[in-house]
């Protein structure tokens, strides 16, 4: 069976990183332009930041994200939530890699 991803000749699935200071929001657009005009599946925001009531994180195309604080992270630290996120990815998907696309 193949994926939504392998459908759409997607090898791998897009991790949409925030720049500074910023937050998964910043994406909202590209979100509506991916899904309306590409017809790619949003698999959600992937949040190191506690939420009351998260939204589920399914297999999808894409993804945005958010790393626990816009402020007090090493870049160390933000690599290690990164890891933790394209683990989280890669288990949804049962693939090997995600493409990861950033701005700042």
């Amino acid at each position: 069976m193949l994926t939504r991803s392998a459908e759409q000749n997607l090898r791998y699935p897009l991790l949409l990183v925030h720049g500074l200071f910023s937050s998964s929001r910043t994406w909202r657009k590209t979100v509506r332009t991916f899904i309306d005009d590409y017809d790619l599946r949003y698999g959600g925001e992937i949040s190191m930041r506690p939420v009351k009531n998260p939204l589920p994180v399914t297999p999808g195309d894409f993804y945005t994200w958010n790393f626990s604080s816009n402020y007090n992270l090493s870049y160390r630290q933000q690599a290690e939530e990164l890891a933790r996120g394209i683990r989280q990815i890669r288990e949804l998907n049962s693939c090997e890699k995600v493409v990861i696309a950033g701005h700042s």
